[in-house]
């Protein structure tokens, strides 16, 4: 069959079908037979284009496969290679923040050492009757400040070669222990509602197989599903 007598069969039905207003046992008659029939031409329209979508398909599933087998190796080096310097930016990271850590322990406790000796000469200058100069050291005590060192790592977050850069932005990994807990959370408003997916279709089906016409923060409302089946030819 030629596709032009298709379009032909599809455009005449098509008209027909647009020209009908349902409604009446008639005129539901009528479009049920239209329905049909074009149903009818679109089997044919899919069987006629069968042949050609299975060659095309067959042939594009083989170009992919070829291009698999050469995209593997180089995924499979690049990948391992990534593993290796993720490990590393990561480990670099955390030894950046625990001497961060120590340098901040350092700076507070040299802070505090200050501010003890500074004391301590108050309470001197107060035994000798030098209340002022005791004062003014009083006043240093609450202005002891030692700016703190800012740790740099041997890498940034960008890190440049000759042919590009590597940034490295850090990110996390989160796996959901109790679904029930973080249900909770999003009702008590400490998760935001955008971070839990409603599954529609298992409400829908829970709502239908309990034929429940309320449902707590849904909508419900009546539908029909058709289904449309031609006369088997006698």
């Amino acid at each position: 069959m030629d596709d032009k007598i298709l379009k032909k069969e599809i455009t005449v039905l098509s008209g027909k079908l647009s020209a009908i207003v349902v409604n009446s046992k008639e005129s539901l008659q009528e479009a049920t037979d239209n329905i049909n029939q074009l149903k009818s031409v679109r089997k044919k329209v899919v069987e006629y284009w069968k042949d050609s979508k299975e060659l095309a398909r067959n042939a594009w599933i083989s170009i992919c496969d070829k291009e698999k087998e050469m995209l593997n190796p180089i995924d499979a080096k690049i990948n391992a290679k990534d593993a290796e310097v993720k490990k590393y930016l990561i480990a670099e990271r955390q030894r950046v923040q625990e001497e961060q850590r120590k340098a901040d322990e350092a700076r507070k406790l040299a802070e505090q050492k200050e501010r003890e000796k500074l004391e301590k000469r108050a309470e001197k200058a107060e035994e000798n009757g030098k209340i002022e100069k005791a004062e003014a050291l009083r006043e240093k005590v609450a202005d002891v400040y030692i700016p703190p060192s800012i740790i740099q790592g041997e890498v940034g977050k960008t890190t440049h070669s000759d042919t590009g850069m590597v940034t490295g932005s850090d990110d996390i990994e989160l796996t959901v222990l109790d679904p029930l807990a973080v249900v909770k959370a999003v009702a008590a408003g400490t998760i935001p509602i955008t971070a839990i997916k409603i599954d529609q279709v298992a409400l829908k089906k829970y709502a239908k197989a309990g034929k429940l016409k309320e449902l707590p923060g849904c909508q419900i409302v009546l539908t029909v599903a058709t289904s449309y089946r031609g006369r088997k030819a006698s």
